[in-house]
């Protein structure tokens, strides 16, 4: 697995960074609550319609999943279930929208304008996507936090490139972008389907 000290090399930023491995906890969703790696695949279980299933090898139908306070995964299938589930207004945008992204939270969409299915996180740390079924997919992404996230995209030819997500009424920019085909890295086209790395810092 990649060192964190590859990561810090590429996210220049003054933040404290919160040095976590990812795929640490090898746990059974037969023995454990609230399981979160599978050991045979290092993929991040999800609990989803009463399953766990494991995200690495495909979300099953659900649209949204969310890092619960625990470490946890839980999915949905639609925006009624995220909204029931996550405890949020029923009365919100009809369709997904930046406005769902809670604070604290750093989202991703599939689509642009913040659209289709959605992956957030909130918990400090290392996230390899690959292990969430969600690795060069986004195209779109919100920081709704308080501190600098990292974004970045290692599995190329032509080494690693991050992209910094500031932090929201931050003076950085880039915390958030609704179509990842406006943000152009150096000679390599844009960062549409590029992000398969998170860092968030504490």
């Amino acid at each position: 697995m990649r060192t964190m000290h590859r990561i810090l090399a590429a996210l220049s930023t003054g933040a404290a960074i919160l040095a976590v491995t990812a795929g640490s906890a090898h746990a059974d969703p037969a023995e454990s609550a609230t399981p979160l790696v599978n050991p045979e695949t290092g993929g991040r279980y999800a609990e989803y319609n009463g399953e766990y299933i494991d995200l690495s090898q495909g979300w099953q139908g659900a649209q949204i999943c969310v890092e619960q306070a625990d470490a946890s995964i839980v999915c949905y299938d639609d925006e009624a279930d995220y909204r029931a589930g996550e405890g949020l207004a029923a009365d919100g945008p009809e369709t997904l929208a930046l406005s769902d992204c809670p604070s604290a939270h750093l989202c991703l969409w599939d689509d642009r304008q913040y659209a289709g299915p959605k992956i957030e996180f909130r918990q400090a740390g290392y996230k390899d996507l690959r292990d969430y079924g969600f690795a060069e997919r986004a195209n779109s992404y919100f920081n709704n936090r308080q501190t600098v996230s990292g974004l970045f995209d290692h599995h190329n030819s032509n080494g690693t490139f991050t992209l910094e997500a500031g932090p929201r009424g931050g003076t950085r920019d880039r915390h958030a972008e609704l179509s990842l085909l406006r943000e152009f890295r150096g000679g390599d086209g844009s960062w549409n389907n590029k992000i398969d790395e998170l860092l968030l810092t504490s």
